[in-house]
C-alpha cells in the first residue's frame, strides 16, 4: 500500500514537474508545424495569387522550384523530400522537422531518428508526449524503453541523463 501511495505521489510530481515543459515545446512546436504546414499548401498550390508571389520572393532569394519543394542551399521545404534539412510532411534527412520526419534529428509528429523528438517520437534518444527508445523522457506511461523517465517509472540512468537539460526535473524527483 505505502509503495502505490509512493508510486502515485512520483507520477504526480513527475507530470506536475514536467508539465510546463511539455507546454511550452507544444506552443512552439504548435507555431513552427503551422507555419510549415501553411509553407507546403502555398508550395503545393502554386495558382493562389499568393503563392505567386511567395514563390517569386523565394526564387529572388536563390531558391529553386520543382512543383513540389523549394529547395535552398542545404535547406528543403515541401513534400516528400530528402535532404539534408529537410522541413515539411514525409521528410527525410539528417536534420528532419514537421509531420512524419525521419533523420539522425527528427522532431515532429511520428518522428523517427537517433535523437527523436515529438509525439510518437521512436528512436536512441526519445523526448516527447510518447516516446519509444533506448533513453525515453515521456509524459505519458505508454511510453516504451530501456531507461525511462516517465510518470510511472524513473529509471535512475535516464534521470542522470536528462537532467543535463531539465535539471528541475531531477530536482522534484528521486530515482526508484
Amino acid at each position: 500500500m505505502q509503495e502505490n501511495l509512493q508510486d502515485m505521489t512520483n507520477a504526480e510530481d513527475f507530470k506536475n514537474a514536467f508539465k510546463p515543459y511539455l507546454i511550452r515545446w507544444g506552443i512552439v512546436y504548435a507555431i513552427l508545424i503551422t507555419i510549415i504546414i501553411f509553407i507546403t499548401v502555398v508550395i503545393s498550390v502554386p495558382s493562389w495569387e499568393f503563392s505567386d508571389r511567395f514563390i517569386s520572393w523565394l526564387l529572388e532569394k536563390g531558391a529553386i522550384f520543382d512543383r513540389d519543394n523549394i529547395h535552398y542551399s542545404i535547406i528543403t521545404i515541401g513534400i516528400i523530400n530528402l535532404s539534408i534539412i529537410s522541413i515539411g510532411v514525409n521528410v527525410f534527412g539528417v536534420l528532419a522537422f514537421g509531420v512524419n520526419a525521419v533523420g539522425v534529428i527528427a522532431i515532429g509528429t511520428n518522428a523517427v531518428g537517433v535523437i527523436a523528438i515529438g509525439c510518437n517520437a521512436v528512436g536512441v534518444v526519445t523526448i516527447g508526449y510518447i516516446g519509444f527508445g533506448f533513453y525515453v523522457l515521456s509524459y505519458s506511461e505508454r511510453c516504451k524503453g530501456k531507461y525511462l523517465f516517465a510518470p510511472h517509472r524513473q529509471d535512475a540512468e535516464a534521470v542522470n541523463f536528462f537532467s543535463r537539460w531539465i535539471p528541475n526535473l531531477s530536482d522534484t524527483l528521486s530515482a526508484q
